[in-house]
């Protein structure tokens, strides 16, 4: 299931796990910068094959008319060759698509295929009409001449709510930019209510990544808040979550804040002694006995864990953030 937002460039993707993915799409004048390269690289591969044709006395042998047939043939399957094979190589991408950080992904948010790759450049020739006669521009040039005007190219992803062409409607595909990836630094909680209370939040729950920066940020700085000040700040995103998480109602919201934190960038296996029945946060509980009053600290080491990256869906660097100091993360 799609929604698309009327108002912006935004798709969210909901899977059939109920999970929700948001992408930007990618509009004509984006995607233009990108298939001026792609065609760019392509004049030149075409520029050497007839060199080497006409060297190598290949033309000679073809004769004109000939010549003129493969030439006209070499270069829609030139056309059609690059785009698939690097699409499918690079798993929606070009040389000019990963300049300009745009890809391509099926509508349902998986990587495309080979068939997909295929599909939708083989119509590439379709979103390239209608052809306009040299002749416009230059009276004396041969009327077999032509021009691509990409009028039905613009047309249909004008028309298209995720601004698909002709190729992109038959492949089920769309073009979205890629986000760059964000990379947090990583601060130890050193208490173990924190890492007790991320046990009991549920293990399918994912932080947005607007959500993770936020936390990221709160952890960082909460050493250099009052206390009234953490309380006022964390309350606002705490409150709901404590209502969804069927935590007790007097669960400290910093603290909360904290787990969050722990259970959005550390792994399990990387807090200490796993879940503390007697600090329990649930409903069922005897009461919230060590989740409220005095709040965790939070220590400058920064801790490595690959789980941060995967859940992120970003790539680990080649040599993780490191800071001593919090101060840094702003």
């Amino acid at each position: 299931m799609i929604k698309a937002a009327k108002l912006d460039t935004a798709v969210t993707i909901v899977t059939p796990e109920n999970i929700e993915f948001s992408y930007r799409l990618a509009g004509p004048f984006r995607r233009f910068g990108a298939f001026l390269i792609d065609l760019l690289l392509k004049i030149v591969v075409f520029i050497i094959v007839l060199i080497f044709s006409a060297f190598t006395g290949i033309s000679a042998l073809l004769g004109q008319g000939l010549t003129s047939f493969v030439i006209l043939v070499g270069m829609f399957l030139l056309d059609w060759f690059y785009g698939m094979v690097w699409e499918t190589m690079w798993s929606g991408q070009t040389p000019g698509k990963r300049l300009f950080s745009l890809r391509v992904i099926g509508c349902d948010g998986r990587p495309i295929n080979g068939v997909q790759a295929a599909l939708r450049n083989l119509l590439r020739v379709a979103d390239l009409g209608v052809p306009a006669s040299v002749q416009i521009f230059s009276p004396d040039a041969p009327p077999g001449y032509i021009l691509p005007t990409f009028t039905v190219g613009l047309i249909t992803m004008s028309i298209t709510r995720r601004f698909q062409r002709v190729g992109d409607l038959a492949a089920d595909t769309m073009v979205i930019v890629e986000e760059r990836a964000w990379q947090p630094l990583l601060f130890k909680i050193e208490d173990g209510r924190a890492e007790s209370l991320a046990e009991y939040i549920p293990a399918d729950f994912v932080v947005p990544i607007s959500m993770a920066k936020a936390l990221s940020l709160y952890v960082a700085k909460r050493s250099t808040l009052p206390l009234s000040r953490r309380y006022e700040l964390a309350k606002h995103l705490a409150d709901p979550l404590i209502a969804k998480f069927g935590f007790l109602p007097d669960t400290s919201p910093d603290l909360l804040l904290c787990a969050l934190y722990l259970h959005a960038f550390y792994s399990s296996s990387l807090r200490k002694d796993g879940p503390r029945s007697m600090l329990s946060p649930m409903r069922q509980a005897s009461g919230p006995v060590g989740l409220v009053g005095a709040t965790p600290a939070v220590t400058g080491t920064a801790v490595t864990s690959a789980s941060i990256w995967d859940q992120l869906d970003a790539k680990p660097p080649t040599s993780p953030p490191m800071q001593s100091n919090s101060e840094g993360i702003l």
